[in-house]
């Protein structure tokens, strides 16, 4: 297995570490927890990215048929906490603070590392299904798989479900999930979401790989 401390991993290293350096600037000077969320929602974001990481850079794990969807599967139930950081924003509507600006750039920089988490997930999963399969599977892929990331979004923010509670309350989230499907607001924010997934996705791959197509 390839080493994971690259280049890209050091950028995205010293970028969570801004955020928690901030994060705690502000707990120091208001002698508040109130955002402490965000941190737990960014460990989350992490997973995918985590996930994403080591399928790429495993070859045993990529030449299994079986285990490679076993664990894309995984990956695709964790992604949309990724993008979901963005949806915090709505906090700023019920916080009463003398720092709002610093609260808006709080959240915000919070929001564009857990989107940053995302768009390099989706690369590297659209490498690996490239060049395990082929460009069409790997690109119907994406698109699917940024449709399900809205609608995850719309399932975490709205009815306040988590990745993991698939295993628990499975019946539960099924019912909400085919409610949900004749919602207006859940259909609008699920391709919302995924239309803004991938822009990023299609503007990372054109702009920084311009030798890769989608």
């Amino acid at each position: 297995m390839q080493t994971l401390f690259t280049k890209q991993n050091k950028v995205v290293t010293i970028n969570i570490i801004f955020c928690l350096v901030l994060i705690l600037l502000r707990v120091k000077f208001t002698q508040s927890i109130t955002y402490m969320f965000l941190i737990w929602n960014l460990f989350l974001a992490g997973i995918p990215y985590t996930i994403s990481q080591l399928t790429k850079r495993s070859t045993w794990l990529k030449n299994s048929t079986v285990l490679l969807i076993t664990t894309l599967s995984i990956w695709l139930l964790f992604l949309p906490n990724s993008p979901y950081i963005i949806t915090d924003l709505i906090h700023l509507n019920h916080i009463n603070s003398n720092l709002i600006w610093f609260d808006a750039l709080l959240i915000f920089i919070f929001a564009a590392n857990g989107l940053l988490l995302a768009i390099l997930s989706m690369v590297d999963v659209y490498t690996v299904l490239k060049e395990k399969w082929s460009n069409t599977i790997a690109s119907l892929s994406i698109v699917i798989t940024s449709l399900l990331s809205g609608f995850g979004i719309y399932l975490g923010r709205y009815l306040r479900w988590n990745s993991w509670e698939l295993f628990t309350h499975p019946n539960t989230l099924f019912q909400d999930i085919i409610t949900s499907l004749q919602n207006t607001k859940a259909i609008g924010i699920t391709l919302s979401m995924a239309c803004l997934l991938l822009l990023l996705f299609s503007s990372y791959l054109h702009l920084l790989h311009k030798k890769t197509s989608f």
